[in-house]
């Protein structure tokens, strides 16, 4: 049931309630009018006739009450002594034909007793007539009954209109809620007149506000995500094709120029044997052509460490301890340590490939920016736990230099820590950066292995707990 149609029941039931009441008080009204009027008129009638008793001849009192006529409301009887009705007024000619309802005749008709008055040749029965004052009664009833009716009718339809007035606004409040379901989060209210419903509209415009706020706060969160996501994809595919550049760059130096240099190393002896006691000058020139080759064969040898470390290939320990090495002859300075856990040999090449080059990048900050003593590197392989399905590898590097976190980020911010950061978020892993507890900084990454690289790379009988210190001396 609509709300205007509940007002209108609502109204409709009051108003009969009213009504009802006003029946009730009316009809207890005219009972106690009816009874007032008829004892008073009896009383009048009965005092009239007591005046003329002394009548001493039927005659003269059936003259008398002949020319007297009906006194309303009350019959008048002359009876003689043996019973004999003598006379009789006549009926009422008021209302004559119509009679009130026997229901309500009952209700309204008080119990009055005729009035008996002796005459030396009779007597005479005055009895009380009511049906007259009961119809006037009745009329007057119906007559309000009537208004009622109507001003019911009436009310109700101001009621209606006014009712279709007011709920207009709901109306509007209706739509507007359906055009928020439909995720049309730009529909607004109007300014209502009715400070309730006004409050009930600005309230609403303020949620679909935030709700279309968040909506494009979530979608401009997902297109920055989906470019993340992008993005990162292809910087791993970047970085995919910059290791294998290296790595070819590598083999080519390590195959082309590498033996061209030695072809050069080899036939420069040649000449040094050959010519040391009889061309003294050209002996010392080969000379020269054999270190220059030497020097040069040494620096290609470092170049394809750095673009492509052979022991890589043998897996991330081994590769790491020939950074930890490398990284002391070049740095005598600072003292280098490494730990190692679990199985490192069998990784994923781009889980080892990443761990490396992040702890490269590290170990080189370390020593050109930190004016550290001490660096370790730790790389360790942990079992999956509750919190992870996957194994995991984390690594650590941790010195105790002069630099602080935000020391750290501000300087590196743009490119050291944010490639580092990225090569982990690629694999899915974590990257961190706190203040080490030597003093320095520290680098914290976890990068997981995945179930089916944790199942394929499992050699029985290996103790995961066992570390390894390996320490260079410089």
């Amino acid at each position: 049931m609509s709300l205007r149609a509940r007002i209108n029941l609502l109204l409709t039931c009051i108003m009969l309630a009213f009504a009802c009441a006003l029946v009730v008080i009316e009809i207890n009204d005219a009972r106690q009018s009816i009874r007032e009027e008829v004892e008073a008129a009896t009383r009048v009638s009965t005092h009239l006739l007591g005046t003329n008793v002394h009548m001493q001849t039927v005659e003269a009192m059936v003259d008398f009450l002949t020319r007297l006529g009906r006194v309303r409301a009350n019959d008048i009887e002359l009876f003689a002594p043996d019973g004999k009705r003598l006379y009789r007024s006549p009926p009422s000619i008021y209302k004559v034909g119509r009679e009130a309802p026997l229901w309500y005749a009952r209700l309204v008709t008080p119990d009055l007793p005729p009035v008996t008055l002796p005459l030396p040749y009779g007597s005479l029965v005055v009895t009380p007539h009511v049906s007259r004052a009961v119809l006037d009664n009745w009329d007057e009833l119906n007559t309000l009954l009537l208004l009622t009716a109507v001003l019911l009718v009436a009310v109700n339809v101001l009621v209606f209109w006014l009712a279709s007035r007011l709920v207009l606004p709901i109306k509007e409040i209706v739509a507007g809620l359906s055009q928020m379901e439909k995720m049309q989060f730009h529909t607004r209210l109007p300014k209502f007149s009715l400070p309730e419903l006004d409050a009930i509209g600005s309230t609403f415009n303020r949620m679909a506000q935030s709700v279309e706020d968040g909506f494009a706060a979530r979608e401009r969160a997902e297109r920055s995500e989906l470019e993340l996501r992008e993005n990162r994809e292809l910087g791993a595919l970047i970085q995919q094709h910059i290791e294998e550049e290296r790595r070819n760059l590598a083999r080519e130096l390590h195959d082309e120029l590498g033996q061209s240099v030695t072809a050069v190393r080899t036939i420069a002896t040649s000449i040094v044997n050959k010519s040391t006691d009889s061309a003294p000058d050209v002996a010392a020139s080969a000379k020269t052509i054999v270190d220059v080759s030497a020097q040069m064969y040494d620096a290609m040898h470092g170049m394809v460490r750095r673009l492509r470390p052979v022991a890589l290939d043998l897996g991330l320990g081994d590769a790491l301890r020939d950074l930890v090495a490398s990284n002391e002859q070049r740095y005598p300075q600072t003292h280098f340590s490494l730990q190692l856990a679990g199985d490192l040999q069998q990784l994923p090449e781009s889980i080892s490939i990443t761990a490396y080059r992040i702890a490269q990048e590290c170990l080189t900050n370390v020593a050109r920016h930190a004016g550290a003593t001490r660096a370790l590197v730790r790389a360790a392989r942990v079992a999956a736990t509750d919190d992870s399905t996957d194994d995991q590898l984390e690594l650590a590097v941790i010195d105790d230099g002069k630099g602080t976190v935000e020391q750290v980020m501000d300087r590196e911010g743009h490119f050291g820590l944010r490639g580092m950061r990225e090569r982990a978020q690629a694999l899915g892993g974590s990257f961190e950066v706190k203040q080490s507890p030597l003093q320095g900084v520290s680098i914290y990454v976890r990068l997981p292995l995945g179930a089916a690289h944790a199942a394929a790379f499992a050699i029985p009988g290996t103790d995961d707990g066992k570390r390894e210190t390996i320490r260079h001396e410089s």
